[in-house]
């Protein structure tokens, strides 16, 4: 079990954070970075803000943010099927025949941040990501279409594409 932790900002900015949680005694839980000690059954916490108590799952405002914890039920093996889903950037050509060859697949870093997803590959050039939620290849200043067929040379014979598998 876990506590998430969601931030609004006052401009609208989403961050999430889990945070770990040891079981104190039977029906009781505490939250060590929070500081603070819950009960799962009723959500009542042992934080106070403005003279009120906080719950889990009731938001609550803190300054300009607005914060809402939850109790987060994970199951490890879910967690690792997770980890090994990183997306994998091939590059197919496809011949004047038609037959379509796979001819380099990349590898890279999956970064998250709250909406925003990108994978980054360092072995396309320095700062070279796919942005999965645009569906776009970006290296340097070009930007191109994942899943677009392109010749990449006027005398080229076959086209090529990147593709997120």
């Amino acid at each position: 079990m876990k506590i998430k932790e969601t931030l609004i900002r006052n401009a609208g900015a989403k961050e999430e954070y889990l945070w770990d949680v040891r079981k104190i005694r039977e029906g009781e839980y505490e939250c060590i970075e929070l500081n603070f000690t819950f009960c799962p059954e009723t959500g009542e916490t042992s934080k106070e803000k403005s003279g009120e108590k906080v719950y889990i799952g009731k938001p609550f405002q803190s300054g300009s943010r607005t914060i809402t914890y939850e109790i987060h039920e994970e199951d490890e093996k879910k967690e690792k099927k997770i980890e090994n889903t990183t997306p994998v950037l091939v590059v197919e050509w496809k011949h004047p025949d038609g037959s379509i060859e796979e001819q380099k697949t990349y590898t890279g870093k999956l970064w998250e941040k709250g909406e925003k997803k990108r994978l980054y590959i360092d072995r396309l050039g320095k700062g070279a990501y796919a942005d999965l939620d645009r569906n776009i290849l970006v290296r340097g200043l070009k930007e191109e279409k994942l899943g677009e067929w392109k010749k990449r040379d006027l005398r080229a014979t076959v086209e090529s594409r990147y593709i997120l598998k």
